[in-house]
């Protein structure tokens, strides 16, 4: 799992949470790729969500959001 952006962004976070809530997957660079492990060790199948806060190219400050489904 990847993020792509189409213009340049800064101040780039990503996190990953279980359906739990907890957060298993955090990272602050923009052109990072998500494996589907979790703790060196393979994520259970299913759905996480991940929320990613940036500043877009005009300095404002976003958010988005959405899930990732791992299938094994």
């Amino acid at each position: 799992f990847s993020v792509m952006a189409t213009s340049e962004i800064t101040d780039f976070k990503l996190h990953i949470y279980n359906r739990n809530g907890r957060r298993i997957y955090m990272t602050s660079d923009p052109q990072f790729s998500w494996d589907g492990t979790m703790n060196g060790a393979n994520a259970p199948q299913g759905a996480y969500v991940w929320v990613a806060t940036f500043r877009d190219s005009d300095g404002v400050a976003r958010q988005e959001k959405g899930t990732v489904t791992v299938i094994r």
